[in-house]
């Protein structure tokens, strides 16, 4: 078996097949990538059983078809050394061989035997455009729990209802909310949770892409299943029940402040560098036409910022973490910020105008 592949295509294909490769585990090939050669085109695979990728390149030319399973580290750093516009690879009895202008190289290849079949696609089917998925997922996927145990909060909640798909995360101190409205999108029973880890994969996917080709979404036997331009990606659902999050959602914020974004942003950047460690907190005061940023870092200096508001409420103070304001703030591009608050017992919500999802970013406050 014998063929011909563009080294940069060849690579970058190879590169993102790896990242689900597993570690250290009982079964080698789980830590290999398995390409299969045949006339029309070659497919990587990759899976820890968790989740999964298959992709395809074209090929320049194939002489045979077959099979195997092959270490992606060494020869994705050795792609990364070489100048080869094109790469010629074979195989003998026991090696892959990549001949390059520079040289020889080889590589110990497995057999596919027990390499684990990727799963079929069935379950019921769901299109969503790459672009508002993507923006959808920017917007929501880094308010999932971090921290091993949290089970359903571990994950991005998807529910699917007629003419419209909802995404939420969150871990207990923020939460994050996005509904994308459009004819066409079918109701699905129930609502599923993806792992954060696949739901990164898929933001790299989906990135590739152009805004208004569809992606497809397949959920069964706990498992969700993409389609995405050139791979499939499938993934185990995160088993649980995700929270009400509709009843957590704030009510009766009865004071309103709006501040540019630009002016937003680089105060929380300046209160990060001031924030106490195990406090992590900055003070906002809110008065008449303005809010002042203070933070304190003890037997080291204490920071005051004070930028213009909309607000014309009584004096408030409230507490946040700027970590959690600079997470929200990197991810809109809306000249101006909205935020409905009440007091330190109730979470804040965050808003711009005219969103196209709706995007609505629940923070609770912090004591000070």
């Amino acid at each position: 078996m014998k063929f011909t592949v563009p080294k940069d295509e060849f690579t970058a294909v190879l590169q993102t097949v790896s990242k689900v490769t597993a570690t250290r585990s009982p079964t080698p090939v789980l830590e290999g990538v398995k390409i299969t050669v045949r006339a029309d085109g070659i497919t990587m695979e990759a899976t820890d059983l968790d989740m999964g990728i298959r992709a395809a390149l074209k090929p320049t030319a194939v002489e045979g078809e077959g099979e195997f399973v092959v270490m992606p580290a060494r020869l994705l750093q050795l792609m990364n050394e070489l100048e080869d516009e094109e790469m010629t690879l074979s195989t003998d009895e026991a090696n892959l061989v990549l001949q390059s202008k520079g040289g020889l190289f080889k590589f110990r290849r497995l057999g596919t035997e027990d390499f684990p079949q990727f799963p079929p696609v069935g379950g019921e089917r769901v299109e969503v455009e790459a672009g508002p998925l993507k923006e959808m997922v920017d917007r929501i996927a880094f308010c999932a729990a971090k921290e091993k145990g949290r089970y359903a909060l571990n994950g991005v909640y998807l529910a699917f209802e007629e003419g419209a798909l909802e995404m939420v995360a969150t871990d207990g101190r923020r939460l994050g909310l996005c509904r994308y409205a459009r004819e066409g999108i079918p109701a699905v029973k129930g609502g599923m949770i993806l792992p954060v880890r696949l739901v990164e994969l898929l933001r790299k996917e989906l990135a590739r892409m152009e805004a208004d080709r569809p992606a497809a979404l397949s959920f069964f036997e706990g498992r969700a299943l993409f389609e995405v331009d050139g791979a499939t990606i499938f993934g185990r659902l995160v088993m649980g029940e995700y929270p009400n999050y509709r009843a957590v959602l704030p009510t009766n914020l009865d004071k309103r402040a709006v501040f540019a974004h630009a002016d937003f942003l680089r105060a929380a950047r300046i209160a990060a560098i001031f924030t106490d460690p195990m406090k992590k907190a900055v003070v906002f005061t809110f008065s008449p036409g303005k809010v002042t940023m203070a933070t304190t870092l003890p037997e080291q200096g204490e920071s005051r910022i004070e930028i213009p508001a909309e607000y014309e409420g009584p004096e408030t103070a409230l507490g946040f973490n700027p970590a959690y304001l600079l997470d929200y703030l990197r991810v809109v591009g809306a000249e101006k910020i909205e935020m409905r608050f009440l007091d330190e017992r109730v979470a804040a919500e965050f808003r711009t105008e005219d969103d196209p999802f709706g995007y609505r970013y629940v923070l609770m406050p912090m004591k000070v």
